[in-house]
């Protein structure tokens, strides 16, 4: 489980604000794009939302790492998925793990968006011809899912945290006119 503590200021800190407090879980490859996870880790504090990164969570006793993911998913509101230039380890299901994430993101209609990083591979992880075939399907996928928010493509990593700020606080904005709207209805009936 992420801290407790830290989920309580944050969720404090938004209410203080009255900005909503989103649970928002980044996924993508690991081992190419630690410093991007940490700028939407970063971007998700600013917006006084709840980060969900694997490497910040505890494992749920008992559960095998696909039930975790479920789990995780299940609970949030929002998918930041960064792709970079590598397909990622396989997951049981034969696609990447990252690839396995969004596909049941979708499933469970969370709002995803995805923001496209051009990185170097390091030695040792160039692609392979399936694997290269398999990242350009996925790519695809994404461009042309209408369930999906279309991807962005940010220059650097400050340019990553301003995207996904941006991103994270109009959803914000949106959540909180839709609440107003909600109410100015509910009032406008009791005027009746």
């Amino acid at each position: 489980m992420l801290k407790k503590e830290k989920i309580e200021r944050l969720h404090s800190a938004a209410m203080e604000n009255r900005c909503p407090s989103l649970r928002i879980f980044v996924s993508s490859t690991f081992m190419d794009l630690k410093k991007e996870r940490l700028a939407v880790k970063r971007a998700a504090e600013l917006c006084l939302c709840v980060p969900i990164l694997a490497e910040d969570v505890e494992t749920l006793p008992g559960k095998s790492l696909p039930d975790q993911i479920s789990y995780w998913l299940s609970e949030i509101d929002v998918l930041v998925l960064l792709v970079s230039e590598r397909y990622g380890e396989l997951a049981p299901t034969k696609v990447s793990w990252t690839q396995e994430e969004v596909t049941k993101a979708a499933a469970l209609k969370k709002l995803i968006f995805p923001y496209f990083i051009k990185t170097k591979i390091a030695t040792g992880l160039e692609l392979d011809q399936n694997q290269r075939q398999r990242l350009q399907q996925f790519k695809e996928w994404l461009i042309n899912n209408p369930e999906i928010q279309p991807p962005q493509y940010p220059k650097n990593n400050s340019d990553l945290l301003a995207r996904v700020v941006r991103d994270i606080k109009s959803l914000q904005s949106d959540i909180r006119a839709d609440s107003m709207v909600d109410e100015f209805e509910k009032f406008s009936r009791w005027e009746e």
